[in-house]
This record gives structure tokens, sequence and C-alpha cells, in this order.
């Protein structure tokens, strides 16, 4: 079988020496020895020509910015260079899926990145979600609120609704997504 990896956050690098890199790779060498064809596309390891521009992130610029801009609005801010970063993606995604030609797209689920499961609806490719945490409500504990939650709610929804399978890293997840989607 040949699968696509997809990991969306422009924030996660499969080569990162950390618990989520370890994961990622893990899944991925175990696809491998069991005789599948496997490539990547990991959006933290893609060019800056991808990624989500670099104008707020010099770390002077956005500390004088984000002490005169209020928490809500700053967050709308970051949200939707979010949404235009998995805009471009679905692009990229689109491009690599016809080059490869894969079965089937794992994703590795983010915060308001749906780009993986309406590629793979348009081109009638089987899409895994993998579901790593409560993503809107995670958002909100550690960032704050934004304009884009409830989107970000129907994105989530989306995705397991829409998604072939559903693959969580735990039962306190799979628990969470019954009660939030429980046609998923």
């Amino acid at each position: 079988m040949k699968i696509l990896y997809y990991a969306p956050n422009p924030n996660l690098s499969l080569n990162a020496q950390t618990g989520y890199g370890t994961h990622m790779r893990e899944i991925i060498n175990c696809w491998k020895q069991t005789g599948h064809e496997v490539q990547t596309l990991v959006a933290g390891d893609l060019n800056n020509s991808v990624s989500p521009s670099e104008n707020l992130s010099t770390p002077s610029i956005k500390r004088v910015l984000k002490s005169f801009i209020p928490s809500y609005l700053w967050e709308t801010l970051k949200d939707r260079e979010l949404i235009n970063f998995d805009l471009k993606l679905a692009r990229v995604l689109s491009r690599h899926i016809e080059s490869f030609q894969p079965d089937l797209i794992y994703e590795r689920v983010s915060y308001l990145q749906q780009s993986g499961v309406e590629v793979a609806e348009r081109l009638s490719i089987k899409h895994v979600a993998e579901v790593n945490a409560p993503f809107p409500e995670e958002r909100i504990y550690f960032s704050g609120k934004s304009a884009y939650l409830k989107k970000a709610e129907a994105v989530e929804r989306k995705i397991l609704v829409k998604s072939s399978c559903i693959s969580v890293v735990s039962s306190a997840i799979q628990s969470y997504l019954v009660e939030k989607v429980p046609a998923a």
C-alpha cells in the first residue's frame, strides 16, 4: 500500500527530537518495516515559500506588536494566517498526491487545518485522521480565544465526519471525540 503521511502543522518537523517527532518517525518506520511505501509531507519541513509568513515572527517585532494589540485580536490574526497557510498547503498536497498516487492519506490533524480531508475527498482517496488533542479547547487553554474558534470546531467536526477512519492516541481523546461527534 502507498501511504502519504501528512502533517499540516507549520510548527512540526519530522526531524524534531521531541515526543511528537519520535511518534511521527516511529509510525512511518513501522509502515515501512511491514512493506508499505511511505512518503511524507510535513509542513514544518517545507521551505519558506510555503511556510507562514515570517513578518510577525521576528521576536522583537512580535513583542512590540503583541503589547499593543489586544490578545483576542492577536490570536485572531494568528488564526487567519493559519487558514491562509492551509489554503496554500492544499495546493502543495494536491501536487504531491498527483506525483505519488497514494492509496491512503494518514494525517496528523492540526488546529484549523482541513486541507487533508478536503483534498482526500476531492480526489477520492481514503483519509485517516490521527487526533492527538481536543484542538479548539487546547487552543483556548494555551493561547486564549479567537474569532475563529467556531470555525475551528466546524473544521474538527468536518474532519471527524468525513475521514475514512479516526486514530486516537489515548482513550481520553477517544471519549472526547465520541462525546463531541457521536457519528465519528
